[in-house]
């Protein structure tokens, strides 16, 4: 069984581009994808390229995908893109708005972002400090770093009802952790809670609240 997790942000970028991009053939850049667990899903929407810096993390993808063109650097990109994927990426970029900047350029000019972010600033911990993470966000401050070069189409809340959960976690532990890791029964139940959150989105029913804040985005 796939990862609750993984198999969950999946199921909403799909619904995402379902929602936004139907169609074949688009040209993907995917930044930050890690070990590439989206890209099954975005290689039958058309051809993509990724951004990653990690080597451990190309040559796994490497080795998996046969025909994916690999950048280190985002300046060193020329080609324009019909939908950016980047998920859990900006919390890390502490210019957001040179990073923006560079994103809107690789943008084409009816193409979309599919973002994601941690949620709730009163959640930040040393956890989020040991993963470099700059900031976590609320939506106040997600449209003001976005909205210089973007405009947020539509923002979606995930992992809605195992947030009390997380925030009894990073309250009573002194060291939380973001292991999603889980034994085979606790997936099964996880993933459970994700696939009625992804029932209840499906019905047009978008909770307010959320572990990660997903948004799509077009450029002003």
């Amino acid at each position: 069984m796939k990862n609750w997790w993984y198999s969950g942000r999946v199921d909403l970028v799909n619904f995402i581009i379902k929602q936004y991009l139907n169609q074949k053939n688009l040209k993907i850049l995917e930044i930050g994808p890690g070990l590439g667990v989206n890209l099954n899903l975005l290689t039958k929407y058309g051809n993509v390229d990724i951004l990653e810096i990690d080597d451990y993390f190309i040559e796994q993808i490497q080795n998996n995908f046969q025909n994916i063109k690999t950048y280190r650097d985002i300046k060193g990109i020329k080609s324009k893109f019909d939908l950016i994927v980047l998920l859990d990426v900006l919390e890390h970029i502490e210019d957001v708005n040179e990073f923006t900047t560079y994103l809107s350029d690789l943008l084409s000019e009816d193409g979309y972002v599919i973002l994601s972010v941690p949620a709730y600033e009163f959640l930040f911990s040393d956890h989020d400090a040991l993963m470099k993470h700059f900031r976590r966000y609320n939506v106040k401050l997600l449209k003001y770093h976005l909205s210089e070069k973007f405009k947020i189409l539509k923002i979606y809340r995930f992992n809605s009802f195992l947030l009390p959960l997380r925030i009894l976690q990073i309250k009573l532990l002194n060291f939380p952790t973001s292991d999603v890791k889980t034994n085979i029964f606790t997936n099964l139940i996880f993933k459970t809670i994700l696939n009625f959150e992804h029932l209840l989105r499906i019905c047009k029913i978008n909770l307010p609240f959320g572990l990660s804040i997903f948004c799509i985005l077009k450029k002003n």
